[in-house]
């Protein structure tokens, strides 16, 4: 397998440490050096299947394949746009492929939803099950934002990206192994 392409959306509107600061009763200099993030974008009235969508095109342009090459969808992110359907039904139908019956499902392990949907894209493609695999990623992660936690309130942003996976059979490219671990004795941490 491999990676064909990439795409990505970024909203328009651009959030500074500075504009941030006040909001978490910090300094800007404290978010840069805690966080790392001197600027991130937040929407301004896009959605989460809008930008996967947006996302995807480009994505498929740069793989030079129709929507209609694409044999499995996964939606991988932390903030869905609805739960039923999920979004990667409604990225399916966005994308103008709505009766196609291409198999669209939605895979949310947080941080790790990118990551786990490329196994899983690895793994159809490997077992012959896919040829074509669209992995989008919209997360909209300012409209849950705690001010009361500035660790975690300096991070979030929002924007999305895409990712079409294709089989590779003339070449050795592979993903070798996955080691997922959960422990769940943390979950209240």
């Amino acid at each position: 397998m491999r990676i064909a392409s990439v795409g990505r959306y970024l909203p328009d509107r651009v959030v500074t440490a500075e504009e941030l600061a006040p909001l978490l009763n910090v300094d800007p200099e404290w978010i840069i050096e805690k966080a790392g993030v001197a600027e991130r974008r937040w929407v301004d009235g896009e959605s989460p299947v809008e930008m996967a969508s947006w996302a995807s095109e480009e994505a498929l342009k740069k793989a030079d394949l129709e929507a209609e090459d694409i044999d499995l969808i996964i939606h991988a992110a932390a903030t869905p746009h609805q739960f039923i359907p999920d979004t990667a039904v409604l990225v399916q139908r966005e994308l103008g492929l709505g009766m196609s019956g291409i198999k669209s499902f939605s895979v949310h392990s947080t941080c790790l939803s990118f990551l786990t949907a490329f196994e899983i894209a690895a793994s159809h493609i490997a077992a012959g099950i896919h040829e074509n695999v669209l992995i989008t990623s919209a997360d909209i992660g300012s409209v849950g934002i705690d001010y009361s936690e500035p660790e975690s309130a300096a991070l979030l942003g929002d924007m999305a990206t895409a990712v079409v996976v294709t089989g590779n059979h003339d070449s050795d490219s592979a993903i070798r192994s996955f080691v997922f671990r959960t422990y769940g004795e943390g979950a209240d941490l």
